[in-house]
């Protein structure tokens, strides 16, 4: 069910190598997902924090990203299905809290559009997956002051490659869609350097 981000090697694009880092707004990002019931009914949620930072370096565009989500802050909306996803027959949060994103190549498509291969570590298991992302312009904060920019991405994975194999008996359908679509949207702050200490 997710994922992350890919941003690394989308500002890496756009930006010089020299720049501050960038850091994820928690406050102001969301992974989600959407999951077929019976085959006919989209059931869509929401995970938890996402949090992370971006180094920018112009020479490893792939190495830039690291991205956490808290799966344990799962929400559909019915908190009876929330429990089963957090318990062993899906994520098992007890065992597995969070997942992590962390970029290893980028394709631009368009100047704002690229397609981002990244491994995703979920249930214990680390798979690649690819995403489209997006990304807009900076902009400065009025006011914070700090330059601001957003990444949006979307993909798919099949649920069962990360050992989220659960599925109620059926006679002729599914219960649970094994094809998890995903939609993360971040926001990025890029805070001043911070200034070289003074030489006596």
């Amino acid at each position: 069910m997710m994922q992350t981000l890919f941003l690394s090697a989308v500002l890496a694009l756009a930006l010089p190598a020299a720049a501050a880092p960038w850091e994820i707004d928690s406050s102001h990002a969301s992974a989600n997902f959407s999951v077929k019931h019976f085959g006919v009914t989209n059931v869509k949620g929401t995970l938890g924090l996402v949090s992370g930072t971006v180094d920018l370096d112009a020479a490893d565009p792939t190495k830039m990203i690291a991205v956490t989500i808290d799966v344990k802050g799962i929400d559909t909306k019915w908190a009876k299905r929330d429990d089963h996803l957090r318990s062993p027959d899906f994520f098992d949060v007890e065992k597995y809290p969070t997942l992590t994103f962390t970029s290893t190549s980028v394709k631009k498509v368009s100047k704002t559009n690229l397609k981002v291969t990244g491994d995703l570590t979920m249930h214990g298991i680390t798979k690649p997956v690819t995403l489209d992302a997006e990304i807009s312009p900076p902009v400065k904060n009025p006011f914070s002051g700090n330059m601001t920019r957003a990444v949006t991405a979307t993909g798919k994975l099949t649920r069962q490659d990360w050992g989220l194999k659960w599925q109620a008996p059926a006679e002729a359908v599914q219960v649970v869609g094994d094809e998890v679509k995903i939609s993360i949207e971040v926001e990025l702050v890029q805070r001043p350097a911070a200034a070289p200490d003074a030489k006596p």
